[in-house]
């Protein structure tokens, strides 16, 4: 009878060793998550941006930057100008060259798209493209990809209140719902 509650008592102390080490594992494991993203907030874009002279306007939202010797495709983020057959195309585009081209920008990449663009914030000095576009009516809020971007937001609401750009035209077509015909 000794010896079966000693194998007893000795099979309970390794299920409790198992027990201690894998909630050990698993705090550790928690704890490693937690830092990592703790640190990955903190590599915030500003860390990632770089800076580089703007060789190509393709269209209203998307340029091309020397990153070094390398072109860089860039989709501005959070926002969606007018596609080649829209109205207000040729000013979004206009614009968008005007502001960058030939200047050194600063991009602050926050992805990269399905086409392999990245996707960035751009600023020439202070001023940033993808607000300047917005705040002119040249360009919506991309809500769909840039959906917790309150200054995006209140730039388009005030520019549908001035009536300007886009927002001038009785009915303006989305390019993401015009993309779709």
């Amino acid at each position: 009878m000794r010896t079966r509650h000693f194998k007893t008592c000795e099979f309970e102390v390794l299920r409790l060793e198992c027990w201690i080490f894998s909630t050990i594992e698993v705090e550790l494991k928690t704890r490693t998550c937690f830092f990592l993203v703790v640190i990955l907030h903190l590599v915030s874009s500003d860390v990632l941006a770089w800076t580089g002279k703007v060789v190509g306007i393709y269209d209203g939202d998307t340029i091309s930057v020397l990153n070094g010797n390398r072109k860089e495709k860039i989709r501005l983020y959070g926002i969606d100008c007018p596609e080649r057959e829209q109205p207000f195309y040729q000013k979004a585009k206009s614009f968008t060259s005007a502001r960058v081209f030939g200047r050194q920008v600063e991009v602050r990449p926050v992805d990269t798209d399905k086409y392999g663009r990245i996707v960035a914030w751009v600023y020439v000095g202070a001023e940033c493209l993808n607000l300047e576009l917005v705040g002119n009516g040249l360009a919506w809020h991309y809500r769909f990809f840039a959906a917790n971007e309150p200054e995006l937001e209140s730039l388009e609401k005030d520019a549908r209140e001035r009536r300007v750009g886009i927002w001038s035209q009785k009915n303006p077509e989305a390019p993401w719902n015009f993309r779709r015909k």
